[in-house]
């Protein structure tokens, strides 16, 4: 006996006539050979003609042929599809996934590189069902928008859209006539009266409410349901047309789903800094009151609000400290200033404001990983006054005595940040901030550069500052020469090292 290797070249070499022909005076069947399952592949994928493949199929004794039926669907090859299909191909199988080892695919998981509106519509106007409609194929569709992935004229969000508003019941109309039936033994049979058109539409409309996408909880492989990936992404389009089917169809979506490592979508929204996202994700759950595991972290220890204020963003520090506050959540602040990056007294202002606010004292001596400080910070800061003011009426307030000549890692200390970046309003708190507290301000000590105040402040402008050399080379004279400003900083620190006596290191 042949192979079917054989069997599919004699195929390819011959008329239809003669293949018919040969299969009887041959007496070949499909069982012995595999059903015809890779001969119709083969002339599927080569296009071979028409009556040839439903020769075939014909000759099947199991005619699910669901790689087949795929490929066809793939190919748009409708009219081999549409011959499958009445043979019986099930649509509704899965198969082996080469790009995905160890798993299998649905048709338009299949098809998802490719996917069009018009195979969408083939599929489900042939006997496709929603629960096609997989989290992992949602999934996939997100991540092929991302990446630019589709080869057509409709990008990933038009597909989502499309898929998402399409119209399953008008396609499902067994399902339907058998809701309605359902509907009507158990609403008005058993009251011994009919129904009216009117009351048969109503059921219609019912039922299209009732044809829902089954995605909204279900998880992919990797324990990740669609809006969770479409957050990670950070693309707010695609959030913002998921959270809006889900409301407009009653699902309740866990937003605290923690997929790989512990990470879920707040802390994401959070991490990626993106606004709209968090209004959308508030606005969800405070629609379908859902509180949101704000204090949750992932397995690096993570939280949503100490993301945010490494970020160094006021807008979602302000949006995160007013959810919680509307929510009567707890959150820990305490601590939260060490981790403040520099030139964030905006951010340190809001923390300040919400501390006062709910009777919370913060400790503003607090350093984080770099040795920094929020005072350190505040003096990193040009234009800090208005800022500054709230810091020092918090610490009078609760009796902190701040460190003012404390440094981080670099050396770095208040006064030299202050000079360093011009704030002379800054150089005027720390000299009042030490005389009502009684304490002496470093004036000489240099950072790891080697600078010093007086060569910061020689930076904004005095011509009479003598020279001194710092490892780069510069002197304060050069530099006062090159900047004919801020030679107020200069005479504030000259004035207030002849008050306490401290001999100005200039040589």
């Amino acid at each position: 006996m042949i192979t079917e290797s054989q069997l599919i070249q004699y195929i390819d070499d011959n008329s239809i006539e003669k293949i018919r022909t040969y299969f009887q005076e041959n007496n070949v069947t499909s069982k012995y050979f595999n059903n015809f399952n890779q001969t119709l592949l083969h002339l599927v994928k080569n296009n071979a003609s028409f009556e040839i493949i439903e020769f075939i199929v014909e000759q099947q004794y199991d005619k699910s042929n669901i790689e087949p039926l795929f490929y066809s669907i793939d190919c748009e090859n409708y009219e081999v599809a549409t011959v499958l299909l009445d043979s019986d191909a099930n649509i509704k199988g899965k198969i082996f996934d080469e790009r995905t080892p160890h798993d299998y695919c649905n048709v338009l998981e299949y098809i998802r590189d490719t996917l069009t509106e018009d195979k969408f519509d083939f599929i489900f106007k042939h006997k496709g069902k929603t629960d096609l409609v997989s989290s992992r194929f949602i999934c996939y569709i997100i991540i092929n928008s991302v990446k630019g992935k589709f080869y057509y004229e409709r990008n990933g969000f038009d597909i989502l859209r499309y898929i998402l508003n399409y119209k399953y019941a008008d396609h499902d109309k067994e399902e339907r006539n058998l809701f309605i039936i359902n509907t009507f033994f158990l609403k008005h049979y058993k009251n011994g009266y009919s129904l009216t058109n009117a009351q048969i539409s109503q059921l219609v409309v019912e039922f299209e409410k009732h044809v829902t996408l089954s995605f909204n909880n279900n998880k992919n492989k990797w324990n990740i349901h669609p809006v969770d990936l479409a957050v990670s992404v950070n693309n707010r389009k695609l959030v913002e047309l998921l959270l809006d089917y889900a409301n407009k169809h009653h699902i309740l979506l866990d937003l605290n789903h923690k997929r790989k490592k512990g990470i879920y979508p707040l802390l994401d929204t959070m991490r990626n800094g993106n606004e709209d996202i968090l209004r959308s994700i508030f606005h969800y759950a405070n629609e379908h009151q859902i509180i949101l595991n704000v204090n949750d972290s992932d397995i690096y220890g993570n939280r949503p609000f100490e993301v945010s204020l490494k970020n160094n963003d006021d807008y979602m520090v302000e949006c995160f400290l007013q959810y919680v506050d509307d929510h009567h959540i707890n959150i820990d602040i305490e601590e939260s200033i060490s981790l403040l990056n520099e030139h964030n007294v905006h951010v340190l202002n809001i923390l300040i404001d919400y501390a006062d606010k709910h009777s919370i004292v913060l400790n503003m001596n607090t350093k984080n990983s770099e040795g920094k400080f929020p005072l350190l910070s505040a003096c990193a800061c040009r234009y800090s006054g208005y800022y500054i003011d709230s810091l020092f009426e918090h610490v009078n307030r609760h009796s902190i005595l701040l460190n003012i000549n404390d440094k981080d890692d670099d050396g770095n200390y208040p006064l030299l940040n202050a000079t360093k970046y011009g704030n002379g309003d800054m150089v005027n708190y720390l000299f009042r901030y030490a005389d009502e507290h009684q304490l002496m301000i470093t004036l000489n000590d240099k950072n790891k550069e080697g600078n010093y105040p007086l060569l910061n402040a020689a930076k904004f402008g005095d011509i009479n500052v003598v020279k001194k050399e710092n490892r780069y080379g510069e002197y304060p004279i050069g530099c006062a020469i090159m900047h004919r400003h801020g030679h107020e900083i200069v005479k504030m620190i000259k004035d207030y090292g002849k008050s306490k006596g401290i001999p100005i290191n200039v040589p």
